[in-house]
């Protein structure tokens, strides 16, 4: 069984980490600010902040997708 001081560590350091994952996401460093909210997740899955945080790194993702031209493919002597 888990005691008080525990969970609040637990507590603690999951809210640090989502912390460093929004810094993250405000220097661009998506990659880094995912892992970090998913480490939130695992220690503590109800965390429902971290989830939000991932959902929004989706649609960003997802909108430069969209926004990407295809590029067309290169033609013989175009060089």
């Amino acid at each position: 069984m888990e005691d008080a001081g525990e969970g609040e560590s637990i507590a603690a350091r999951a809210e640090a980490i989502l912390d460093r994952g929004i810094a993250y996401m405000g220097n661009r460093d998506y990659e880094e600010a995912r892992a970090d909210f998913e480490t939130v997740l695992r220690l503590d899955p109800g965390y429902t902040t971290a989830q939000e945080y991932i959902d929004t790194l989706d649609r960003r993702e997802q909108q430069q997708l969209q926004a990407a031209p295809d590029s067309p493919p290169l033609s013989p002597g175009s060089t």
